[in-house]
């Protein structure tokens, strides 16, 4: 009788700690999404803000003139499988121009948006007129989407 009473609490104690640590693994992946996606934004505005140019202007991909030519755009991660968690996407890759190689800056990105803005904050795609960077960013973990986004005005610019 002892040892039956045991073996269900032992069971039930069991079953308790797979839920605890299921759940524990699962708000790890989407803490871990959500620094990532807050890098991924704060990198890019910190450069925007730096920069004094954009150069062209492209939906998914963002190119900037500072001191040398800075651009960003996403690649795929080729080391998915090494992962902790089961978060897929891109990585958000940046690339100077006086690197021979982009770095990698965030990962688990699903989709990257630049809309280019004049100096009274409409859309514009020439190149010349922008005074500042909307970015949207956003990565998805299990259904569930989690964006980032700002709007960044270019240095020495007097965006409104």
């Amino acid at each position: 009788m002892v040892i039956c009473i045991t073996s269900m609490l032992l069971s039930f104690f069991l079953q308790c700690f797979f839920t605890v640590s299921e759940q524990h693994k699962q708000r790890s992946a989407m803490l871990e999404l959500q620094d990532n996606l807050l890098l991924a934004i704060e990198l890019l505005t910190r450069d925007i803000a730096r920069s004094t140019s954009v150069l062209d202007c492209h939906a998914q991909q963002l190119t900037l003139q500072q001191e040398n030519i800075i651009s960003y755009s996403l690649g795929t991660d080729r080391q998915a499988q090494e992962h902790l968690y089961a978060l897929e996407g891109k990585i958000l890759y940046r690339q100077e121009s006086t690197q021979g190689n982009r770095q990698p800056m965030a990962n688990f990105i699903d989709t990257i948006t630049f809309q280019y803005l004049d100096q009274h904050g409409f859309p514009v795609k020439d190149a010349d007129l922008v005074q500042a960077v909307y970015v949207k960013i956003s990565g998805q973990w299990q259904g569930k989407t989690i964006q980032q986004e700002q709007i960044v005005r270019l240095a020495g610019t007097a965006y409104l």
